[in-house]
């Protein structure tokens, strides 16, 4: 009885600790993509109209919904500062400055 305890236990750990988000990036989200903003620069910049980024390597994550845990195969588990507007997406929200692990 004692193992299984522990067992259920430990097996729970990594979506509590994938849950967690601080600041200086305490927006959690389940996202589709997360790369650099140059990558995606045209969609940032001439869909949604965003041009406020200095740094053209900050990280971005695209198509981001809250899906607790996030723990879906391919999607990345992220923690951003900040949110793009975009009032044009259709692929949900868009983080900036994110950190975070795509799911296994």
């Amino acid at each position: 009885m004692r193992a299984v305890a522990i067992v259920s236990i430990l097996a729970s750990l990594p979506a509590l600790v994938a849950a967690t988000c601080a600041a200086p990036r305490p927006l959690q989200y389940c996202c589709r993509s997360l790369q650099p903003y140059y990558k995606n620069k045209y969609v940032w910049e001439n869909i949604c109209g965003y041009s406020g980024v200095a740094d053209q390597n900050v990280p971005v994550a695209g198509g981001c919904a809250k899906l607790e845990p996030c723990n879906i195969y391919g999607l990345y588990n992220v923690c951003c500062e900040s949110l793009i507007p975009c009032p044009s997406s259709t692929d949900g929200v868009i983080g900036l400055n994110c950190t975070g692990t795509q799911n296994q």
